[in-house]
């Protein structure tokens, strides 16, 4: 059993006391960021999303390359007074096994919620509507070549889903209240979402807020961050060509729709139950929509991600090493 006990001060160490620390900071940064934003769609920027999963994701990567560091031949056994006949010790494999355990189920939860999701019955290509939605996606040279489905029975008039190779969903009962242009407007909408890899960034921030203990801090950031997120994609199809107003008509449209039959909460699309988001994206494109300030957050998060991966393979930074020791010293000299 004492071979459990450096395993789980690691985990616990990580988990509960510098993830959470992060995420009291992290709270503190959004609740600036909110404050100075110089338009409400700016805080869907990628600075924003690297606050909300760094906390996670960076402790996290620490970890998991500290476990790896451990694991070479000979690195463990300095930070740890228990006598291995094996080269590698016995606490680093409980905690790597540990670590991998939990990947594994966290990942897989997420995963097969996502398969779980209702899927929406195709349309034939020789349908009416998918031949309309052909047409429309074909006046637009972006949209070429992206995987556009005319669907029915969809949670969601419009939506993006699909994490590695995105796909557009067009419900047939929107497809039937929206003329060209709005559709048009939806489909470069929904563009940018593709483009943005949102599919993507959202099940990242799932699964780093699912780890996080203290998540509550976090989702309604991570709701308003979607939120601003869908302004941020409706100015980016007002300027690839779509017309505003037919977006803030589809925007309607959408919501109606999901009056009707609630969003699927995994899904990124037009629709949405609050309305004063609902409210301010359609102000903000009668108004005359405008680019939201561009940031470098995934830059920034993909710098501390990869400190956090080299910070142990340099001498003099093995904190988990270090850490080690000290319970290795406590167990064995508890006074």
């Amino acid at each position: 059993m004492a071979e459990l006990v450096f395993p789980i001060a690691a985990i616990a160490l990580t988990f509960f006391v510098l993830v959470p620390v992060l995420t009291l900071a992290s709270r503190r940064a959004l609740e600036r960021r909110r404050r100075l934003a110089r338009i409400w769609a700016d805080f869907g920027s990628a600075s924003t999303y690297a606050m909300i999963v760094g906390p996670t994701l960076v402790p996290v990567v620490w970890l998991v390359s500290s476990t790896l560091h451990e694991l070479e031949a000979g690195t463990a056994l300095h930070s740890c007074l228990l006598d291995h006949s094996d080269p590698t010790c016995i606490d680093t494999l409980l905690l790597c096994a540990l670590l991998s355990i939990g990947a594994v189920a966290v990942f897989g939860s997420r995963l097969w919620l996502e398969r779980r999701a209702v899927r929406p019955q195709t349309l034939p290509e020789s349908h009416i509507l998918a031949g309309r939605l052909v047409r429309v996606a074909a006046r637009h040279p972006n949209l070429l070549g992206l995987p556009i489905l005319a669907v029915h029975g969809s949670a969601t008039p419009v939506s993006t889903r699909g994490l590695f190779k995105p796909r557009i969903l067009v419900d047939s009962c929107f497809m039937r209240e929206a003329d060209d242009e709005m559709l048009l407007a939806a489909l470069l909408h929904e563009l940018a979402h593709v483009r943005g890899r949102d599919t993507v960034r959202v099940f990242l921030a799932q699964i780093c807020l699912a780890l996080n203990p203290a998540s509550r801090l976090l989702e309604p950031e991570f709701a308003r961050w979607r939120q601003a997120r869908e302004a941020g994609c409706d100015a980016d199809a007002v300027a690839s060509g779509g017309d505003a107003l037919a977006l803030a008509d589809s925007i309607l449209s959408a919501a109606r729709f999901d009056c009707q039959r609630p969003c699927h909460a995994a899904s990124v699309g037009l629709c949405g139950r609050d309305h004063t988001a609902l409210r301010l994206r359609v102000m903000l494109l009668v108004e005359g929509s405008r680019c939201t300030s561009r940031s470098f957050g995934a830059v920034a998060l993909l710098l501390f991600a990869l400190a956090s991966a080299a910070a142990p393979h340099v001498e003099g930074l093995e904190l988990l090493s270090a850490f080690h020791l000290e319970v290795e010293r406590l167990l064995h000299h508890p006074s």
